[in-house]
C-alpha cells in the first residue's frame, strides 16, 4: 500500500469476534546526507568487508524516529539479485531523543533474513557488506510508537534464551493485538561499495 506523507492511516480487523485496531501517520521522509562504504578493519588484511555509514541533518523539532534498510540488487551466484528485497537488521531504528537538531554519523551492518540459508548469511560475510556491492538504502522517518514496537522487538529476539538479561516486553501499536502498523516517509540511495 502506498501512503502520502503528512496523512494518517488506520487499520480495523475485525476476526473471532474480535476488533484490532491501529492507526499511524506517514511522516516527511528526511534524507541522508550522504552515504558510503567504509572497510570494517576488524581483522589484519581485511581488505573486502565493511559496513554502510550515513550522515543525517535531524531536524531541531523533537520526536523524529527513523529506521534503516538495505537491499543489494547486484547478482549472486545464482545470477539473481543478492537481496530480493530490503533487509533490517536489528536495531535498525533510532529516535532524536540524544540527537535532536543535530548532524551526525552513524553505522549499520548488513542484515539478513531470518532463517537465511545464503553462504553469505552463514560464514564470516554475515553482517557485512562486501566490496563491489551495490545497495540501495532505504532510510524512512516513521513514528514513536512505531520505533518503540522495532527496537522492543530487536530487544526482545536478543535477550531469549539469556537468563541474566531482563526480559524484554514487544510494545505494540495495535490495540488488541501484537504487532506494528507503520507508515514510512521514505528516501532512496544507491551506494557502490568500493574503497
Amino acid at each position: 500500500m502506498v501512503g502520502m506523507e503528512g496523512r494518517s492511516y488506520s487499520l480495523t480487523v475485525i476476526t473471532d469476534g474480535r476488533t484490532l485496531t491501529s492507526t499511524t501517520k506517514v511522516p516527511f521522509g528526511i534524507p541522508l546526507d550522504s552515504v558510503w562504504f567504509k572497510l570494517a578493519d576488524q581483522r589484519p588484511d581485511d581488505d573486502t568487508l565493511g559496513f554502510l555509514w550515513g550522515t543525517i541533518s535531524d531536524p531541531d523539532t523533537a520526536g523524529n524516529a527513523y529506521r534503516w534498510m538495505a537491499k543489494r540488487i547486484n547478482a549472486g551466484s545464482d545470477g539473481d539479485a543478492k537481496d530480493a528485497s530490503f533487509v533490517a537488521p536489528l536495531f535498525s531504528t533510532f529516535d532524536d531523543r540524544y540527537v535532536n537538531g543535530l548532524r551526525f554519523d552513524f553505522a549499520y551492518n548488513r542484515g539478513k533474513v531470518a532463517f537465511s540459508s545464503a553462504d553469505d548469511d552463514n560464514n564470516e560475510e554475515s553482517g557485512y557488506f562486501k566490496m563491489g556491492d551495490t545497495v540501495v538504502v532505504k532510510f524512512s522517518s516513521i513514528g514513536l510508537p512505531e520505533n518503540r514496537f522495532y527496537e522492543s522487538f530487536s530487544n526482545n529476539v536478543t535477550s531469549q534464551g539469556d537468563m541474566f538479561s531482563s526480559p524484554a516486553n514487544v510494545m505494540s501499536n495495535i490495540n488488541g493485538g501484537l504487532g506494528v502498523w507503520a507508515g514510512y516517509g521514505s528516501r532512496l540511495d544507491t551506494v557502490i561499495c568500493g574503497p
